[in-house]
């Protein structure tokens, strides 16, 4: 996909959603009807500028924008992932972040940084060994708190 721009990484989040036809001509000439909404989304996550570049010549943070542009895109009412922020700064994590919990009712992610996971989440759920070792909500959690899952 890295060959393909930024529009079309972030188009193919729909493609379900319409005939292999209308998918090729869009392939081949973008449609207003479809850009519009695939502008919003990039420029939402800080990449709007480069829509029409492709993917192979964007930096490691925007490309992961661009995958969680697609992912958001797709309208799904649950979204799992693994690391969505990693490549990012810390000011661009918040965007992302904000708009994956605007975008998705449930989400389940895979996160490290401990201050943006009780930020941006309700739960943390905590695994060590396959098996959950802490299961409680953010609220009034600070990051020392998650510090025994970095042990051992």
């Amino acid at each position: 996909m890295r060959v393909l721009s930024v529009f079309h990484n972030i188009y193919m989040g729909r493609l379900n959603r319409h005939s292999a036809w209308y998918n090729l001509v869009n392939l081949i000439r973008p449609m207003a009807k479809e850009v519009t909404p695939v502008r919003a989304m990039a420029e939402r996550l800080g990449i709007g500028e480069k829509l029409f570049a492709p993917v192979g010549q964007l930096s490691g943070g925007q490309q992961q924008r661009t995958a969680v542009a697609r992912a958001l895109h797709q309208g799904a009412k649950v979204l799992i992932g693994d690391e969505p922020v990693s490549a990012v700064d810390d000011h661009q994590s918040r965007i992302v972040l904000q708009a994956i919990n605007d975008c998705c009712p449930t989400v389940i992610i895979a996160m490290h940084d401990t201050a943006l996971a009780i930020e941006y989440t309700d739960r943390i759920i905590g695994l060590r060994g396959g098996r959950i070792v802490l299961d409680q909500p953010t609220a009034g959690m600070t990051p020392s708190d998650l510090d025994d899952l970095y042990r051992g």
